[in-house]
């Protein structure tokens, strides 16, 4: 784990066998896009290749996955099956939040000071 530059906390992982490589960070969606740019090896890197119009397919990729991950673990954290819709629709607007970073990562811009960075 470092602090870069752009102050940004970033982890880099590669799967014991040396099949996948991932970075996980905090900047919002830019990762998922720059990463995919740089390493055309990475899982759904030719989405990227598409430009701006992948966006859409990732992000409905994440918000399916992450509406089955609120279907599958749920009631591990206590949601009932009711409240369901509604913590689904808040991970809409969550995967939507990224939209911002992965424009900025086909702009090739460097990230901007804000209060969480």
């Amino acid at each position: 784990m470092h602090c870069g530059s752009t102050r940004r906390w970033e982890w880099n992982t590669t799967s014991k066998a040396g099949r996948w490589r991932r970075t996980f960070d905090a900047t919002g969606g830019e990762s998922a896009v720059r990463t995919r740019l740089l390493d055309r090896s990475l899982p759904y890197a030719w989405l990227v290749r598409l430009g701006r119009i992948g966006i859409v397919p990732l992000l409905t990729g994440k918000i399916l996955t992450s509406w089955w991950d609120c279907i599958r673990c749920g009631r591990a954290y206590g949601i009932r099956w009711y409240e369901l819709p509604v913590v689904m629709m808040a991970s809409v607007g969550i995967n939507l939040l990224e939209l911002p970073g992965m424009l900025t990562a086909f702009r090739n811009d460097s990230l901007t000071e804000t209060c969480f960075r």
